[in-house]
């Protein structure tokens, strides 16, 4: 990324497969920032990933390399900041691990008589309209937002569906020819008025941190911009309506405040022309 906001392409290697310890990731980075160097390209700043390795290496990096600016990739920071809202609320996590259960369940082609069946009680209810479950990725919790909004957006016709395949109570064995009924775990969580209760506050509290993450995985976002955000979901909580839960979040958001590049992120504010000193209370700073 150049000065100007435009991406400068140099080199994109494949090291996923790759265990790297610091040494290798100190090694690979110098190289990096001489061989732009020898390219006249002036190195102001390096983002690299926050796993362990990275982290010391960032640390050791920044003793030979005073001049360049050595930061954690701010993205994945609040995905962490996702994480730490179903640490401090376990009926949320249980919510969340039953989502992805149901959506499993809808996306597996052996279920494929219920996803069949879910499929034209959807065209019933929703004017031949059809809503495809989204799946759920392992790192980004932008798609957990995605799979909520997309059972939230199907919730009458599928508890229609499980209404219609109520399973017993007591487990029988079907006999041929029998309709098939809906697993009763399945049931139970469709069923459940606090299930899709829960699923809107977890939308309702991962849109905010979704919006974030769509500006900051961008190739012009700014340091000023990290700060504008996490102010935004410092004062998202402090509006909140749990109490309880928000005191808690906003705790863990102080620790990771103070953990990262602080004076960096209120110095890039500073030096913005349309914000500098203005927008601190304390004028004496």
């Amino acid at each position: 990324m150049t000065s100007e906001g435009r991406p400068y392409v140099w080199k994109s290697v494949n090291i996923s497969l790759k265990r790297e310890t610091h040494v290798e990731v100190m090694e690979k980075t110098e190289a990096m920032i001489s061989d732009l160097k020898s390219k006249g390209v002036n190195v102001c700043a390096v983002v690299t990933d926050s796993a362990s390795a990275y982290a010391v290496a960032k640390r050791r990096l920044r003793i030979s390399n005073r001049a360049i600016v050595f930061l954690p990739c701010f993205a994945h920071q609040i995905n962490l900041c996702v994480g730490e809202i179903f640490k401090e609320s376990t009926e949320l996590k249980v919510a969340l691990n039953n989502v992805i259960r149901l959506t499993t369940y809808f996306r597996n082609p052996n279920h494929k008589f219920f996803i069949a069946k879910l499929c034209e009680q959807q065209k019933i209810t929703y004017d031949g309209k059809i809503y495809a479950l989204a799946a759920p990725g392992e790192t980004q919790w932008n798609s957990y937002y995605e799979v909520c909004s997309s059972l939230l957006r199907t919730q009458q016709a599928l508890q229609i569906l499980a209404i219609n395949f109520k399973p017993p109570f007591s487990q029988v064995w079907r006999q041929a020819g029998e309709t098939p009924t809906i697993s009763r775990e399945m049931f139970e969580i469709i069923d459940s008025e606090s299930f899709w209760t829960n699923i809107h506050l977890i939308v309702e509290m991962l849109y905010p941190y979704c919006k974030i993450l769509d500006i900051l995985q961008k190739d012009k976002a700014r340091l000023f911009q990290v700060t504008h955000c996490f102010a935004y979901l410092f004062q998202f909580w402090n509006d909140h309506a749990n109490i309880q839960l928000a005191a808690r979040i906003q705790v863990r958001l102080e620790k990771r405040w103070s953990d990262w590049e602080q004076p960096l992120l209120l110095l890039s504010c500073l030096l913005h022309p349309e914000y500098q000193i203005k927008q601190f209370k304390d004028l004496h700073l």
